[in-house]
């Protein structure tokens, strides 16, 4: 289906939201692995680590929930209308509950971000 167009029937407006599902997915497991990398390495090179194990774990659940609904709707299999209402509603809620526990592992990293937002 083209950007723009309107879908012919219901499986294809189906088949859309699995697609937009599943790209939602990948970006967010692309962009989350890059951080989870890439502050691991920066913390192992100057020997201070700045988030907790378990905030690490926490950062690592939600990654792999994001790749989770990324490989289960990048299927050919369409899904039906309540798998992927639940899939949607399910994922984002533990997705966003692993990311907003991270940052009770992280201490008082981020005051500045904190001060912006009681303002």
């Amino acid at each position: 289906m083209r950007l723009g167009s309107v879908p012919a029937n219901s499986q294809q407006e189906l088949r859309f939201v699995q697609e937009r599902l599943a790209l939602a997915g990948q970006i967010i497991f692309s962009i989350s692995t890059m951080f989870l990398v890439v502050t691991g390495a920066i913390d192992l090179w100057r020997g201070i680590f700045r988030m907790t194990p378990e905030g690490r774990v926490f950062h690592a659940g939600g990654t792999l929930l994001a790749f989770g609904l990324w490989r289960l709707c990048h299927t050919r299999r369409a899904l039906s209308a309540a798998s992927l209402a639940r899939l949607d509603q399910g994922a984002t809620l533990l997705i966003c509950g692993c990311y907003a526990a991270i940052e009770d592992h992280f201490g008082r990293l981020l005051p500045n971000v904190e001060a912006l937002l009681e303002t």
